[in-house]
Formats: C-alpha cells, sequence, structure tokens
C-alpha cells in the first residue's frame, strides 16, 4: 500500500522531489550563461519515455539524478501544482512554468491520462511564451525553449496521423498554429544583438512553423514568415542573417524555402535555395537520408527547368532505378510514358508534394522535347530553304506519345502557339 505524507507527496524518500525540482529550476534561471541548465532540467515526452528499468539505471550511474524521483511524486501527488509552486516560487510566471511542467510529467506517469498528453504539453508552451515575452533578458530560455516547440510540432504530427491523418482534420496541427506564431512574433520584435537575443529562436521557429503550414496544405503561409525575416533583416542591417545561425538551421530554412516556392510554381527560386541547402548539407554517411531529400525536390526543380541530372548522381542517391524511366520519357517527349512513370513513382513524389507539381509543369516541356525530336527526324540538314515542320508530322506523333487518336491539327496549333508565347 502506498504512503502519501502529510504534504501530499509520496514518502518514497526522505527529501521532497518536487520542492527539489523547483530549488533545482530556481537556481538554473538565475545561470544566464547559456539556458542549458534550464533545457536540462525540463525533459520533454520523449525523453521521459523510458522504462523502468532504464530510468533506474540512469539514476545509478548518475547519482544527483532527480528525475526518476521527480516522475515518481508527479505520479503518486495529490497537491495542486499551481497553489504549491505560487507558494514556493512566488506569482511570476516561472512558477506558472513550473506547475505546467510537474502537470506534465504527472500526465507522462499515468497511462491512463494519456489523452490529456497534448494539452499538457500546449500549456507548457503557453507558459513558455509568456515567460519569453514579459523577461526582458529571455534569451537564456533558447534552448529549452526550442527543444519543446520541436517536441510538440512533432506529437502534433504523430497523434493526427495515429487519428487517421486527413479524418482528424489535422487537430492537433492546427492547435500547433497559435502557439509556434505568438513565440515567432515575440521573437523577430526583440532588436538586442545576438547572441544575447531572442532573435536565437527566429529561424527554429520559422522552421517549425514550415512545417504545420506544409502538414496543413497552408503553404501559402509561409510567404509572411519570409517577408518577416526579410524586414528585420533590412532594418537592422542584416543583424540576424542566416549565416549567423547553426548550419543545421541554415539547411533546414533554405530547404523549406525552397519547397514554398515550388509550391507557387517559382522554380527558378526554388532551384537556388535547394542547392544551396544541398550545398551547406555535410556529406557525412549521417546526412545522407537529409541530402536524398533536398535532392529529390532539386531533381524536380531543375528537371522543370530543362536540367537533367547525371546518372552517377542517380546511383549514388539510388534515384536510378526508380526515376530512369521517368528521365528517358521526359527526353523523348513522350507523354503517356512519363505519366506512366509519375505514377509509378507516386510513393516518392506524393508524400514531397511533388507529384502534380512534375505532371502539369512538365507538360510544356514534354511537347516541347517531341516536336523538336520530329524537327530532327524530318528536317533534311543539306536543304537550301528555311527549315520547317510539317503539322501532319508533329499531328502524328503527338497522337502517338498522348495514346489519344482524337487529336486534330486544331489542338496542335494550340499547343505550338503555347510553346511560341513560353
Amino acid at each position: 500500500m502506498h504512503v502519501t505524507s502529510a504534504n501530499g507527496f509520496g514518502a518514497a524518500s526522505s527529501a521532497n522531489p518536487v520542492d527539489s525540482f523547483l530549488l533545482q529550476l530556481q537556481k538554473a534561471t538565475h545561470q544566464h550563461a547559456d539556458g542549458r541548465p534550464l533545457s536540462r532540467l525540463l525533459l520533454t515526452g520523449d525523453e521521459w519515455r523510458y522504462d523502468d528499468l532504464r530510468i533506474q539505471s540512469s539514476l545509478l550511474t548518475r547519482p544527483n539524478h532527480h528525475h526518476w524521483t521527480l516522475y515518481q511524486a508527479a505520479a503518486q501527488s495529490t497537491v495542486d501544482f499551481s497553489t504549491h509552486c505560487t507558494k514556493q516560487l512566488g506569482d511570476n510566471p516561472i512558477a506558472k512554468l513550473a506547475a505546467a511542467y510537474l502537470d506534465f510529467v504527472a500526465t507522462v506517469a499515468r497511462p491512463e491520462a494519456a489523452a490529456d498528453l497534448f494539452d499538457r504539453i500546449l500549456e507548457v508552451i503557453q507558459q513558455f511564451s509568456t515567460c519569453y515575452k514579459s523577461t526582458a533578458d529571455g534569451w537564456w530560455l533558447a534552448p529549452a525553449l526550442a527543444k519543446w516547440v520541436r517536441y510538440m510540432v512533432a506529437q502534433a504530427h504523430n497523434l493526427d496521423r495515429s487519428q487517421g491523418g486527413r479524418r482528424s482534420k489535422f487537430t492537433c496541427t492546427n492547435q500547433a498554429i497559435q502557439p509556434v506564431s505568438r513565440l515567432f512574433n515575440t521573437s523577430v520584435t526583440d532588436r538586442a544583438p545576438l547572441p544575447q537575443s531572442k532573435q536565437r529562436t527566429t529561424y527554429m521557429l520559422a522552421i517549425q512553423a514550415f512545417r504545420i503550414y506544409i502538414r496543413l496544405r497552408k503553404t501559402r503561409l509561409c510567404q509572411s514568415i519570409i517577408n518577416h525575416i526579410h524586414n528585420i533583416n533590412r532594418i537592422t542591417n542584416n543583424e540576424f542573417t542566416l549565416d549567423r545561425y547553426p548550419r543545421s538551421q541554415q539547411i533546414t530554412y533554405r530547404y523549406y524555402v525552397g519547397r514554398h516556392w515550388m509550391y507557387q510554381h517559382q522554380m527558378v527560386e526554388a532551384e537556388e535555395q535547394l542547392a544551396l541547402a544541398l550545398t551547406s548539407c555535410t556529406a557525412r554517411p549521417s546526412a545522407f537520408a537529409n541530402r536524398k531529400k533536398i535532392i529529390t525536390n532539386l531533381l524536380v526543380a531543375r528537371m522543370i527547368l530543362g536540367q537533367l541530372p547525371r546518372s552517377d548522381l542517380l546511383y549514388k542517391y539510388q534515384f536510378h532505378p526508380a526515376f530512369h524511366g521517368l528521365i528517358a520519357a521526359f527526353r523523348q517527349g513522350h507523354i503517356t510514358r512519363f505519366q506512366r512513370s509519375c505514377d509509378e513513382l507516386m510513393g516518392i513524389l506524393l508524400p514531397s508534394g511533388n507529384y502534380w507539381v512534375l505532371r502539369e509543369r512538365c507538360l510544356i516541356l514534354l511537347y516541347r522535347n517531341l516536336f523538336y525530336r520530329v524537327f530532327r527526324l524530318t528536317c533534311d540538314p543539306q536543304a537550301q530553304r528555311t527549315p520547317f515542320v510539317r503539322l501532319q508530322h508533329l499531328l502524328a506523333a503527338t497522337q502517338l506519345a498522348t495514346q489519344d487518336s482524337t487529336l486534330d491539327l486544331g489542338d496542335v496549333e494550340c499547343i505550338l502557339a503555347s510553346l511560341i508565347s513560353q
């Protein structure tokens, strides 16, 4: 039988684990060197999700490790954390953050309360936002804040996916929009110079906003994030340019900006950003998956611009078997075969949002390649007259490439007019 002490906490240890946590939190808030002590203190759900054996093993190897006893105390506690934290720390944002975090830990520790977990995460982020905005030198919150925002966005995606994707209407992901937007606005309005500035989190928050907008198919909203950052750099004389931030943020930000431009059919801008992301991405084996993800989008952008990848690049990133038929059909202008190849690559192209972009934007290029092949095959280079191509030849080639015998000369003339105008 479990025994509860008079103060509402389990009597498993002589020291009160919750009060010990609050004391460490108070110390961490006064250590403004880099904010890492606070980040190590406030664990996310991913960090809590050990089995009991691993937690106890960690406790044995790190004698000052307090997380296991806090985990137990939060699960068994009968006190109101909000009242207790206010009593211990005073009525301030840090006390409210501590209470929200303890409620979160208690939810993690109680499997029967799993349905409330995301609400607890949102509450922690809400209190982080309040602390971040109300504290003049809140830049030291950045490491812990970044960790928790990434956790919230990932958790929202996982929960929506487990509830049936579109059928769930992305409930959790929609709930994540507001706190990320609020934090981003707080970050971009800080004018303190780096590194002691809330602008430390600007690009991290922009990246998380991009992830949310792309997942919700609200890609046009990405432009407002890009404009905010552009305006801040213009006002501050490039005080917060991307090259002053960690390489990982540079790569990821450019990757998402490139994807945004692809959704807006701005392929030149998309190719530029994706190429910069690929150039910055390390060639280490650990980064292979990231490079492959960038190259998947870059390959599509360049194909739409008429630039085809080298065979060695396809082999290196294991694209050759999948993309070989697509590229061959593109070169030949064989429209039906190209569309069939797109369908075969749906598993690769659809998750990145490139399936319809590739099918629609490459159509005019396919006609260009087809008509050029007809011209090369039918034109006599020795003739002394101006080179020309017969519409009948173009019609026959178009009917063959599209497998559509209902096309007539009027359709071919319309296609030619479109090619000339573009």
